[in-house]
């Protein structure tokens, strides 16, 4: 019964991972093309103020608006990875005030075998139920 649950385990995790690594190649693939249209509209941006200012000042121009592009993705994606970390935090503490450790070796209450048996039959009912 234990061969036949990690099989059934197995295959799900290998469905799932053939669908987002397809889905991952298209996304990819999608970002590319936006970078390439983002590159063209910088370069058009660029060509057009040359024919209204002097070439260097176009430049500049050009320069200043990828800084600041820069500087607000800069700032929102360190603050979106301190909120996660943030929350993975507080995930590990309600693990441990569950699971019972003690002390910072972490001995638990619960032997290891039944709390990776109740993880593995966790999965499965969740992979099955989702379906």
């Amino acid at each position: 019964m234990l061969r036949q649950l990690f099989t059934t385990l197995l295959k799900s995790e290998m469905t799932e991972l053939r669908r987002r690594s397809a889905g991952g190649v298209l996304l990819l693939c999608a970002i590319a093309l936006l970078g390439l249209a983002v590159l063209f509209a910088l370069l058009a941006l660029y060509l057009w103020l040359s024919m209204q200012m002097l070439a260097w000042q176009a430049a500049l121009v050009v320069f200043c608006v990828l800084i600041l592009s820069a500087a607000v993705f800069w700032i929102s994606g360190r603050s979106i990875m301190r909120r996660r970390k943030k929350r993975r935090d507080e995930l590990d503490q309600s693990i441990h005030a569950l699971l019972g450790t003690h002390g910072e070796n972490g001995d638990s209450n619960a032997p290891l075998g039944i709390i990776a048996a109740a993880a593995l039959v966790g999965l499965i009912i969740g992979r099955t139920a989702g379906k």
